[in-house]
């Protein structure tokens, strides 16, 4: 489909494809490349993507669905599990499924690559900032 533009201050440079999006169900996919800055520093000769910048991608997938004109913001991360390091040029697939909880949406939304599961989380987000 598309790339998911970068509007606001992030820890990861590379873009997210989104494959697909609907109402309540989002894949899409970003190559790790091996220039991220966050490379730098995290466990130096055997350098791991950190786990904040996987979900940055987790929360980023979660807002390219396709929601209307609702404007999303991010409540907490409720459970958050990283089961499986990620390296330089890994191509990370992410799927979130999303549904209504009273005034929350809540995402659940997977990483993984393709030696199998990286992370989980479940993320909480309320329309325009109204909890």
């Amino acid at each position: 489909m598309n790339e998911y533009p970068v509007e606001y201050a992030s820890p990861v440079r590379a873009p997210l494809r989104v494959v697909s999006a609907g109402p309540a169900k989002v894949r899409a996919t970003v190559t790790v490349d091996a220039d991220e800055p966050a490379f730098a520093g995290h466990y130096p000769g055997f350098a791991i993507f950190p786990g904040a910048c996987v979900l940055e991608y987790l929360h980023r997938a979660t807002l390219a669905g396709d929601f209307g004109d609702e404007q999303w913001e991010l409540l907490k991360m409720k459970t958050v599990r990283f089961v499986g390091p990620v390296f330089a040029g890994d191509v990370l697939t992410i799927d979130v499924d999303v549904r209504r909880q009273g005034a929350q949406w809540i995402a659940a939304a997977t990483a993984r690559s393709v030696r199998g599961p990286v992370a989980s989380a479940d993320l909480r987000y309320t329309e325009g900032g109204h909890a």
